[in-house]
């Protein structure tokens, strides 16, 4: 139950977990969990796990301030 758009690259192995998001064109290093419900936007490069339920954006992804 989760997204990946196109142009997507996700390095190796990746623990993605249900309802997440990751945008157009975006990479995510190899062994990196994308948290329940999170978004990775569009182009971000997830160097890091990100937490549930939180929105990553940039190079290097940074949760976005509320």
């Amino acid at each position: 139950n989760c997204e990946i758009s196109s142009g997507s690259i996700i390095g190796g192995y990746a623990v993605i977990m249900n309802g997440a998001k990751i945008k157009l064109g975006c990479i995510v290093r190899n062994r990196k969990e994308i948290g329940e419900d999170s978004i990775v936007g569009m182009g971000a490069v997830v160097v890091k796990n990100v937490e549930p339920r939180t929105v990553v954006v940039g190079n290097p992804a940074k949760p976005l301030n509320k």
